[in-house]
């Protein structure tokens, strides 16, 4: 899916979005920006986020690289940028916003301003909101690292019966302190260079 956005400059141009779960270990663009979201079934409802079936029970440890669009000029430098519209990624024991894998336990982000871990850090996150909502640097790539853990020692296969006779056991509610995720995050490639008017960039 892609969306209809504007570049500082006022040119409109389209930027894809993608879930973050679905595109671990890959390489989203080159393109001039993205949307992310953490996983098409964490919704968000007058304050109740719901922790996505498919996850319960693993260990996310997902890395994603964002690729910016490449300079085409050597005089030219390319930026990236990052706005998190929404932000709410942490571990349900985790009551203040956090800024170390430590003490985020179950659930954090960890951004780097290049294509890979070696890059700089700009620093690891969670909680209900996040500190610095906007990051903006020299290059062409973003590079995430979310971990989150959804391991529940209480959580057990049922097995089916095979009578036809008997009703099927009821499964009890799930109500393990599952980490909460849930955000929105806007990313952008751009270049201070252009010369811009009210309709094009040069």
């Amino acid at each position: 899916m892609r969306r209809r956005s504007t570049h500082k400059c006022g040119v409109a141009y389209m930027r894809r979005k993608a879930y973050a779960t679905e595109n671990c270990g890959h390489v989203i663009g080159p393109d001039y920006g993205a949307f992310i979201e953490f996983d098409r079934d964490a919704k968000e409802k007058k304050g109740t986020i719901s922790v996505p079936e498919h996850l319960k029970g693993s260990v996310l440890e997902c890395l994603i690289v964002i690729r910016g669009m490449p300079a085409t000029s050597t005089t030219r430098k390319r930026y990236m940028a990052m706005h998190w519209k929404e932000f709410y990624l942490r571990d349900q024991s985790v009551a203040t916003i956090q800024s170390t894998p430590e003490d985020c336990k179950k659930a954090y982000v960890i951004m780097y301003a290049g294509m890979d871990r070696t890059a700089p850090n700009l620093g690891t996150y969670c909680g209900k909101d996040i500190l610095v909502r906007n990051f903006e640097f020299i290059g062409e790539y973003i590079t995430l690292f979310f971990y989150a853990d959804y391991r529940n020692p209480k959580l057990q296969i049922t097995p089916t019966s095979n009578s036809t006779t008997k009703k099927p056991p009821k499964i009890p509610e799930d109500t393990f302190p599952y980490p909460l995720a849930f955000f929105k995050l806007d990313v952008t490639s751009f270049d201070y260079g252009k010369i811009c008017s009210k309709v094009f960039c040069l």
